[in-house]
């Protein structure tokens, strides 16, 4: 199987520019495709005025990091669908602070509840993907699919713009194949978003190996997501502060989930009075990210002087590119008596630069999914049916229609592909509504699209900006190619498991009886062995069972979740005796070798095969889902499991 991974995909900075159209020298970046208008930036000129024409003479001007004069943006995250978010939401505002919820899934219903409510309390919106699966469990297709869907889905059900997103468990990366972390990083930057809040430092450096342009970072801390713990609340607040110093990104988050009681909601709001402080600029995640986009990527150009006057160009992104429209901080180097020729404020020398009147965020945003044919209709905007073609044969080629009985103008289209694919300039239009261009495989794929991506479906979206009725608007489109599993000698195919047991009925001496090569796998405490469920969405090294509902049991009874356990096993077939790699969930808490116990401390973990089939059993604890099973020989290859009888 042909390996592909982020690094060792032509990820340029001007490729960095075009894919989310986050990074940006303005200067260096212009596309033949959008005519005389650049689809990222545009240009205001500040007209400053001062005392003397010396001061207009030698004034300079800069950007603030932040705005009025703070040394910390203090934002808060707060991850899944949850009604709890609305007390939060409210507890936070009541004590100065702003909220951004991370929600996953597409059920409308459930996702209204409380999105509707949150908003309503002056709360944003993130993106915590689409089911909240371990993205490091996916295919590749599927780790796109999951965090791209989700924007659209977002956006339309509530008519904002959503630019921050958030890890699933906070898994980035898998052991067993490094360039997991390659397809996660590339998938956010492909959508667009532009911040991910996660508790570790410097998410974008540590966790992709991408500087800190790309993905807005966050030292994220929490206090205990149950019960508060005020020492807990310091001790965490300290070393986000050092994360802070050391990575020099003035942004902490607190979080990270709703699952406060009142009590515990009143304990925290106390826990934030006692902190509060005038170096934190108290913001949401899309404030902060649109403000950090601004700050990292715009530039500021001294034009002309005329006796007091300086006239400066300010080339700053586009509003529906950042997703607010909150404006951005000159600092000149002598105080403006005045600013002309755009909105702002003046505060001794820092000038509030807003964003001109045409530059806003989009009125309503919708999400048409192409599911028969090329053509649908869009139901917010029922004058406009939308046309995706995908040729995707030899010479593959991508068009996109847009058909209106009502003018439409000033129009972007942004495609958004799949991973094996590269990613296209911004197209703009304004009297011919279509596009198309050449739908090229990403430079190393060599004309081929990759196995590992003709497994698990693949999905094209194109994000399309324009003005209706003197009105910005968006439409979302998406069309999806259905691409089968096949099924093969592996973990994935071929492992059984039991569900979960509890351990103090258990009796791991005949567990371990068990995994000797073609033993009979009898009931473990009542639990009979199964085999696993194929997963439509899994990598090939997985065991896939589901232990939520056993856990959800276990917490509602105020169990240990060490009090549970599940057994998955697997036959491999070894072509010689000797060491072999052995690679398993951070779950794992035993492991059984052809009747033998093996210690879990490393990983991988070094196990004695003999020629021809071995037997695995592994025990897990703690939480359910996909677990990572699979065995390497000495060149790195996977070894092939048969079948259990």
């Amino acid at each position: 199987m042909k390996k592909w991974g982020f690094r060792s995909y032509s990820l340029n900075w001007r490729n960095i520019l075009i894919l989310g159209g986050i990074l940006g020298s303005h200067f260096g970046y212009c596309s033949e495709a959008v005519s005389k208008t650049d689809p990222l930036f545009y240009t205001q000129v500040v007209e400053a005025v001062f005392s003397t024409e010396d001061q207009a003479n030698s004034v300079s001007a800069k950007i603030a990091e932040l705005p009025d004069g703070k040394k910390i943006a203090f934002s808060t995250r707060w991850d899944d669908t949850n009604i709890r978010h609305v007390d939060t939401v409210k507890m936070l505002k009541k004590h100065g602070l702003k909220a951004t919820c991370y929600l996953t899934g597409e059920k409308l219903d459930k996702i209204h509840n409380v999105g509707e409510k949150i908003l309503a309390e002056g709360a944003t919106i993130g993106s915590h993907s689409l089911s909240h699966q371990r993205l490091d469990t996916l295919l590749p297709n599927e780790i796109f699919r999951e965090i791209a869907i989700e924007r659209p889905i977002l956006e339309s059900a509530f008519n904002v713009p959503v630019t921050a997103f958030v890890l699933p468990f906070t898994k980035y990366s898998c052991s067993i194949d490094p360039n997991v972390a390659g397809y996660i990083a590339n998938s956010i930057i492909r959508v667009g978003y532009l911040a991910q809040p996660e508790p570790f430092p410097n998410t974008t450096s540590r966790a992709y190996g991408l500087p800190e342009e790309t993905i807005f970072s966050s030292a994220t801390f929490s206090a205990n997501d149950r019960n508060p713990d005020e020492e807990l609340f310091e001790r965490n607040l300290k070393i986000a502060f050092s994360k802070i110093a050391e990575n020099k990104i003035p942004h902490m988050t607190l979080g990270i989930h709703s699952w406060q009681t009142d009590a515990g909601l009143v304990k925290l709001g106390k826990m934030i009075d006692g902190i509060k402080s005038d170096i934190y600029w108290y913001c949401n995640e899309n404030e902060y990210a649109a403000y950090r986009k601004q700050f990292l990527s715009s530039k500021i150009e001294k034009m002309s002087v005329d006796g007091k006057k300086a006239f400066f160009k300010l080339i700053r992104p586009r509003v529906r590119e950042l997703g607010n429209e909150i404006p951005i901080s000159m600092e000149f180097s002598s105080a403006p008596v005045a600013v002309l020729g755009v909105k702002a404020e003046i505060s001794d020398n820092v000038c509030k630069v807003y964003h001109d009147d045409s530059e806003r965020n989009p009125a309503r945003i919708d999400y048409v999914k192409i599911l028969k044919g090329n053509k649908a209709h869009s139901k917010k905007f029922s004058e406009i049916e939308v046309e995706m073609k995908l040729n995707l044969e030899e010479n593959p080629k991508i068009s996109l229609a847009i058909n209106s009985s009502k003018n439409i103008h000033k129009g972007t289209v942004q495609f958004i592909l799949p991973l094996c694919y590269d990613t296209p300039e911004i197209f703009a239009f304004d009297g011919e509504r279509k596009v198309s261009f050449d739908a090229n495989l990403a430079t190393e794929n060599k004309g081929a699209i990759p196995d590992l991506f003709r497994e698990g479906n693949m999905i094209f979206f194109a994000r399309c900006d324009f003005i209706m009725d003197d009105k910005p608007c968006r439409i979302w489109v998406s069309k999806e190619i259905k691409q089968p599993i096949t099924e093969s000698d592996c973990t994935r195919d071929l492992s059984i498991s039991t569900n979960y047991f509890s351990v103090k009925d258990a009796n791991f001496s005949s567990v371990k009886k068990m995994s000797i090569p073609g033993a009979r796998l009898k009931k473990v405490a009542g639990k009979e062995w199964k085999h696993s469920l194929k997963g439509k969405k899994y990598r090939e090294f997985l065991a896939y069972y589901n232990g939520y509902g056993a856990l959800k049991e276990t917490l509602d009874k105020k169990e240990s979740e060490d009090s549970r356990a599940g057994l998955a096993c697997a036959d491999f077939e070894a072509p010689k005796d000797g060491i072999y790699d052995l690679f398993v969930g951070r779950c794992t808490r035993s492991i059984f070798v052809n009747g033998e116990s093996v210690d879990v401390s490393k990983d991988p973990i070094k196990v004695q095969f003999k020629r021809g089939t071995n037997r695995v059993i592994l025990e897990f604890r703690m939480r359910g889902g996909p677990q990572i099973f699979a065995v390497k020989d000495e060149n790195g290859k996977f070894l092939n499991c048969v079948k259990i009888k």
